[in-house]
């Protein structure tokens, strides 16, 4: 009963049924098994404690694996899901193999969350990412093409370095059950299946220098598949992180790099949705970060931050792709004065940029606050860090993104709204941002060991608006030279989407420059050859002309002589 009433599983074989549904059941079918999913999760969480046990081979999977961090990841991923579902469906036209990899993505991140063995986890963290470069390629255009075959090859290759630090860490230890690594402190054979595994997730995460994988991925998805694709993959295994890997020291300066490279990149960006892909980096880099320093506080911070995190991001999504499916443009270039037509739409993205960037009574406010106390706590140098990038927060994601898509000029033109499920959807996603703010406690009590810190106190309140008035001020002094140019930005992604380019060519450039000169050189020895033809050919009267030539050169030397 367990197994049958893990979301995991009941997403999964959602997802296998719904290939044989006909086409005018399958959105009431999808969404009443998303309601179940939901129903499933609140049961699984509260009343199941014990893991199944699975033989396999020589091993014990642990399934339904249940740590005191899970039930707040499930519970946001349920819920999201469905939020996501609806906001799908709200395009007649809706694409039925996105939603049926969808089934299967949120299946199998729920699947890593309770799985107890590394041998579960592997097949489950391969299957969400097959899922998702399905969703990728739903998009059906030659971009989406391109981008779901870079994905699915990093994170293939994401998979197999995690395979082999599970290789070794079951010839050390001799089982597969997973525990909270120590520290990697140095490069020894003792931690090496550690750093493999703690690589394979710093992949997945998007750590840097992997993160351009996020913005190279998520923009290309649909409208409705980008909202999929920015819940699962990386809050996932931030949950491994916090998991498995808290205290690491590197995690610290990889999540500071994390935070700072989101910010500069969403400022240069001109697509929208490349523009919310870096600030997801950015605000994963929070909670690496927290994973790295490792105190109680920053731990159970992360997690809240993930929680929140998950429902405003998806808000911001869905604005976009919201957007994108009323106009059919996705760059700030082409986009402005939406607000006259959009309210709804607008007033939506309003609230998810006011949650990232931590306005009271939002719930990023009360999430990030935590984050910000333990890194106080722990290093002076890394809250002054975590203090700037609050402001850089709230100029790229919680300006320049409504700003640009919503205002920056005068309408041009009259677009419909979206249909009515979206509305829905967007709707219950600000509701949950806002109430977390205001209701913070709830959430607060879902976590385990509860956290015991008061965010509304006057003093943070005062300092946290005095730096969001001061990052607006300087925005709108500086929006003449914020001007966005339609331009893409690249960074490590210029080793695997430009450069093979720029070889190629060099190649053909020298291809062709070789051929030339075979050509010439050919023409030239043909020429050559003609001459030595020539002379074959005469040579009877060239060896008579030799001849008299030397007997003339004899008559004159004796002459001489004479």
């Amino acid at each position: 009963m367990n197994i049958l009433i893990n979301p995991a599983y009941i997403l999964l074989l959602s997802g296998i049924v719904l290939c044989f549904i006909p086409a005018r059941f399958f959105k009431l079918c999808a969404l009443i098994q998303g309601v179940c999913t939901i129903v499933a999760t609140f049961i699984f969480i509260s009343k199941f404690n014990h893991p199944i046990i699975l033989n396999f081979i020589e091993f014990e999977l642990l399934l339904s694996y249940i740590t005191p961090l899970a039930p707040l990841f499930i519970i946001a991923f349920s819920l999201v899901f469905l939020l996501n579902l609806l906001f799908s469906f709200g395009d007649k036209q809706y694409n039925k193999t996105e939603i049926i990899a969808a089934f299967i993505y949120a299946g199998s991140a729920i699947s890593i969350i309770t799985s107890g063995d590394l041998i579960s986890m592997f097949f489950s963290i391969e299957l969400m990412s097959i899922s998702a470069t399905i969703i990728i390629f739903s998009a059906q255009n030659l971009h989406s093409y391109l981008v779901s075959k870079r994905y699915f090859i990093i994170h293939i290759t994401a998979g197999i370095i995690f395979l082999i630090g599970t290789i070794i860490y079951i010839k050390q230890n001799g089982n597969a059950n997973i525990i909270p690594f120590q520290p990697i402190e140095s490069f020894n054979s003792n931690n090496l299946a550690s750093i493999f595994i703690l690589g394979s997730i710093l992949i997945n995460v998007g750590s840097i220098p992997f993160s351009s994988w996020i913005a190279d991925s998520y923009p290309e998805a649909s409208y409705s598949g980008s909202c999929f694709l920015s819940v699962f993959t990386t809050k996932t295994s931030v949950f491994l992180l916090l998991t498995y890997f808290p205290g690491n020291t590197i995690l610290i300066y990889l999540g500071l790099a994390m935070i700072f490279y989101g910010i500069i990149y969403a400022i240069l960006e001109n697509n929208i949705r490349r523009i919310l892909s870096y600030s997801l980096v950015n605000q994963v880099g929070f909670m690496v970060l927290a994973a790295g320093i490792g105190s109680n506080l920053a731990i159970k911070g992360a997690a809240l931050h993930a929680f929140c995190h998950i429902f405003y991001k998806t808000l911001l999504f869905m604005s976009a792709g919201a957007v994108i499916f009323s106009t059919h443009k996705h760059k700030c270039t082409e986009l402005g004065g939406l607000f006259t037509s959009m309210r709804y739409t607008a007033i939506c993205a309003i609230i998810g940029a006011a949650a990232i960037s931590g306005f009271p009574l939002t719930s990023g406010f009360i999430s990030k606050a935590v984050i910000v106390e333990a890194a106080h706590n722990y290093n002076l140098f890394i809250w002054w860090g975590l203090i700037i990038a609050s402001a850089g927060v709230f100029l790229h994601a919680g300006l320049e993104f409504p700003w640009f898509t919503f205002f920056q000029r005068k309408p041009s033109r009259t677009v419909p709204e979206v249909p009515l499920l979206m509305k829905i959807a967007m709707g219950c996603a600000a509701f949950i941002c806002i109430y977390l703010g205001v209701d913070y406690k709830i959430i607060y009590n879902l976590l385990p060991n509860q956290v015991y810190y008061e965010p509304y106190s006057f003093s943070h309140i005062y300092k946290h608006s005095e730096l969001l008035l001061s990052s607006a001020a300087a925005f709108f002094l500086l929006l003449p030279m914020l001007k966005r140019q339609n331009t893409i930005s690249l960074d490590i992604d210029f080793f695997y989407r430009k450069l093979p380019k720029d070889l190629t060519n060099i190649l053909h450039q020298c291809t062709k420059l070789f051929a030339n000169y075979r050509t010439n050189f050919s023409q030239r020895m043909e020429k050559s050859n003609n001459i030595l033809v020539s002379i074959v050919k005469y040579e009877h009267i060239l060896s008579l002309t030799i001849y008299t030539t030397i007997i003339i050169l004899l008559c004159l030397i004796t002459f001489s002589i004479i």
